[in-house]
């Protein structure tokens, strides 16, 4: 199979579902590699669908040459890790936001001023720069690279204070 697989691409290309499902039997091992790695249900399903459009999308003609296939095989896996690394960093934004609900829910039935001293008292625990983090973050609503600015650091500096901190609060809370 591998020896063909640039033909076997353009037969995919041109309505070849039989191709298609011995493609995607191939690369399997891969995608259970990092749909386990992803850990959540649709992992699976979102690389092999990513696939598939990869597969329609390739222009073949730039893999026409001698070592071709093996051209190919690198380039497919290196687009299904890409994909893998685009999936887990939506998770990992989706698991924080999940952590914040979960803290912000604790507080919805309380009253302004109730929930106002609990935030603080909560985010005592924190080191003074996690604590200004999540007060401009969440208390003051300000974006993060607008607290990026205010603190003269970068965005994935604010990212990661923000992400440690909440981390720390879920601790605290026994969400985790």
């Amino acid at each position: 199979m591998w020896a063909d697989l640039v033909q076997a691409v353009s037969f995919v290309q041109k309505g070849d579902q039989e191709v298609l499902l011995s493609l995607i039997e191939k690369f399997t091992p891969l995608f259970r590699k990092y749909s386990n790695l992803l850990q959540y249900a649709d992992g699976y399903n979102e690389l092999i669908l990513f696939f598939i459009e990869k597969i329609k999308e390739i222009e073949i003609k730039g893999f026409e040459i001698p070592d071709g296939n093996y051209a190919l095989i690198a380039y497919l896996n290196r687009c299904i890790r890409n994909h893998y690394i685009y999936l887990s960093k939506r998770k990992a934004q989706y698991d924080a936001m999940i952590s914040l609900e979960k803290i912000e829910i604790t507080y919805v039935t309380k009253s302004r001023e109730s929930s106002d001293l609990e935030f603080f008292l909560l985010i005592s625990t924190l080191t003074d720069f996690h604590r200004d983090i999540l007060t401009l973050i969440y208390y003051e609503g300000y974006s993060v690279q607008e607290v990026a600015e205010m603190k003269h650091i970068s965005r994935q500096a604010v990212n990661q204070a923000k992400n440690r901190a909440l981390v720390i609060l879920r601790k605290i809370m026994n969400f985790e």
